[in-house]
C-alpha cells in the first residue's frame, strides 16, 4: 500500500518533530520524525484496519484511529491502495 500523508497531518508531524528537537538534544526531533514515518509505513504495509475513531467528529468522516506511543492519535482511511493519514493529534487536545 502507498502511504499518503495529507497536509494537515504532515504539518502536525513536522511541528511535533520541531518541538521534540527544541526540548531535547540536537537531532532528537529528526529521530522522532523517522520513527513516526516508519510506524506509518509499517501500518500501511500491514493493511490492518483499526476501529472507527471514538471521537464523534472523526467518526463522521469515516476515519479509523490508532495511537502512537500512547500520546498521539493517527486518523486515517484506506482507499484502494492508498493508506491516507488525515490527522495527527495530541490525544489530550482531542475532547
Amino acid at each position: 500500500m502507498n502511504l499518503v500523508i495529507r497536509k494537515n497531518a504532515a504539518n502536525a508531524i513536522a511541528d511535533t518533530a520541531a518541538w521534540v528537537n527544541m526540548i531535547n538534544t540536537d537531532g532528537a526531533g529528526d529521530r522522532w520524525f523517522s520513527r513516526i514515518i516508519e510506524t506509518l509505513q509499517s501500518a500501511a504495509r500491514s493493511g490492518v484496519l483499526h476501529a472507527i475513531c471514538q471521537n464523534e467528529a472523526l467518526a463522521r468522516r469515516g476515519y479509523r484511529c490508532f495511537t502512537y506511543r500512547q500520546k498521539w492519535i493517527v486518523a486515517y482511511q484506506i482507499k484502494g491502495y492508498d493508506f491516507t493519514v488525515y490527522r495527527f493529534i495530541l490525544g489530550s487536545k482531542l475532547a
